[in-house]
């Protein structure tokens, strides 16, 4: 396998680097040249046999691009460790962040990280709308918080700058009906949503 060069392009937007296995010592040397992409826009590292610690080292880095939209970190070693341990980067280092897309399906997430990490988004006020957690170790609890956490959330954002509108939850020990709640929810947050944008498009037209 052929590393990154140390000369990745500041202007580099998308950064695919599934299926290359990650040696101990590449997350950190990552972390040092994607920090240096400024303009990077998507991250892609699926299949990549990514742990806890190497995850944290990267998502550090990954803080100071403020144009990044999308991470897919799906098919790797992930557990609860790692998802906390990302939590206090996720609104970006200078504030502000354009995330808003987070993908960890194919991993060994539990219901306790998935809760700190939406109680993070709900403090930094994140415009994240997309996060995917299929085929983890999420059980019943986890699809029940989701679903109160969309419907507290809906009512106290007034403009529904910050409305999740997928969440994919399958593949869990989710029963139907829970993973059904929670897909109501989403739709909800869609219209909403929706309805929040022709309102601005109608007033910037008057």
């Amino acid at each position: 396998m052929t590393e990154p060069s140390q000369d990745l392009n500041y202007g580099v937007t998308n950064f695919i680097f599934d299926g290359n296995e990650l040696k101990p010592y590449m997350p950190y040397r990552l972390s040092t040249i994607l920090g240096t992409a400024r303009k990077m826009k998507q991250l892609s590292m699926r299949s990549c046999q990514l742990e806890d610690d190497g995850l944290i080292t990267l998502f550090e880095a990954l803080s100071y691009l403020r144009e990044l939209k999308k991470v897919d970190f799906s098919s790797n070693r992930i557990h609860d460790k790692g998802l906390e341990g990302l939590t206090p980067f996720i609104g970006g280092y200078y504030g502000k962040t354009a995330l808003k897309s987070m993908s960890f399906n194919n991993n060994c997430v539990t219901t306790r990280s998935l809760v700190t990490l939406f109680e993070k988004i709900e403090k930094t006020k994140n415009v994240l709308t997309e996060l995917n957690f299929a085929a983890n170790d999420l059980t019943n609890d986890a699809a029940q918080f989701v679903s109160a956490w969309l419907k507290q959330m809906r009512m106290s954002d007034v403009d529904h700058s910050m409305n999740i509108i997928v969440c994919d939850l399958t593949q869990n020990k989710i029963m139907y009906r829970y993973l059904k709640d929670v897909e109501s929810d989403l739709n909800v947050n869609r219209r909403y949503k929706q309805d929040a944008k022709n309102r601005k498009i109608q007033s910037e037209l008057k």
